[in-house]
């Protein structure tokens, strides 16, 4: 159905990827993983980053409904299709 992978990077929790599978989209299985991966990295941190690619308007969008927001730094051409990737943060009350 889907994956995602947050690991810890010193004192900041990293979310490094997620996918959902194509026929699972639109079912819930992206709000899980990311409240799953969330509660996760917010027992030992304050803060949780993450890239998405520039198009990826649905992801932008999860991560919004998750309080996360852009800080303003942008990775040009990071992904192999030649988009750039936003950084993201969400800042918890835990850690």
């Amino acid at each position: 159905m889907g994956y995602v992978i947050g690991t810890s990077r010193g004192e900041q929790g990293v979310i490094e990827s997620m996918a959902v599978t194509p026929s699972y989209r639109r079912e819930g299985v992206g709000e899980r993983l990311m409240g799953s991966v969330i509660e996760q990295l917010s027992r030992k941190h304050r803060r949780i980053t993450l890239l998405v690619d520039e198009s990826n308007e649905a992801a932008i969008h999860l991560y919004r409904k998750f309080s996360f927001s852009e800080t303003g730094r942008v990775i040009k051409a990071y992904y192999p299709n030649g988009n750039d990737a936003i950084e993201m943060v969400r800042e918890t009350a835990s850690g």
